[in-house]
């Protein structure tokens, strides 16, 4: 079995109708769809103003319908302007946009790709960049330990040499974390039973 590595919280929150729906959704936008996309074209070198004009009107063109539209378009624009204007202190150098990774789990794999992938340079290493807009346990996620290990590993680096560090779209703040290698051998165990369970429940296509 194939598994997106961006399923993983989804089947692991509820593995039977994760397997009983093959783990398809209705795609969710939100004003994290877009600035997700305005931080990739920040590091694609667009323009500043290029960069707040594709989320002002990507966000307009799909979002004005939610609550509180403007109160919270303009909230967001202010948090991208601050991620654009702290994002040097840092001590990063961007390297690639896409890191497709494949990681064998048990008898199963999982794969996906790894977005905004950095020169981290003091101490020298990589830095997964990645966005939430909640301040919440995001740490916890099962995901992380993992796409350390696959950076790790595609990168030809040790695991120590690999952190990930998330910006909070409603506090403006960095925070980072690198899991130890017993904390990614525990993830990689719990993706593993979680993938036999999945298995069990049918749940037997190639997610790709």
């Amino acid at each position: 079995m194939n598994l997106r590595i961006s399923s993983l919280e989804n089947a692991r929150r509820n593995p039977r109708k994760f397997a009983a729906t093959s783990g398809k959704g209705f795609p969710s936008l939100s004003f994290k769809t877009y600035f997700d996309g305005a931080v990739k074209r920040h590091h694609e070198s667009w323009s500043d103003d290029k960069v707040i004009d594709y989320f002002q009107e990507n966000s307009k063109k799909r979002l004005q319908t939610q609550a509180h539209f403007d109160s919270r378009l303009v909230h967001y624009t202010k948090t991208l302007q601050t991620y654009i204007a702290t994002y040097p202190a840092q001590g990063l150098g961007f390297v690639q946009g896409t890191l497709p990774i494949c990681l064998p789990v048990g008898r199963h794999k999982i794969s996906g790709k790894a977005r905004n992938l950095n020169l981290r340079i003091s101490p020298s290493g990589y830095t997964l960049v990645t966005v939430h807009l909640y301040d919440n346990d995001w740490p916890a996620e099962l995901k992380w330990p993992l796409f350390q290990r696959a950076v790790a590993q595609k990168m030809d680096a040790g695991i120590d040499e690999v952190d990930i560090r998330s910006f909070c779209m409603e506090s403006s703040v960095f925070s980072t974390v690198t899991y130890t290698a017993e904390e990614i051998r525990r993830a990689m165990d719990e993706a593993s039973d979680l993938l036999d369970l999945l298995e069990s429940y049918g749940y037997l296509l190639t997610d790709e």
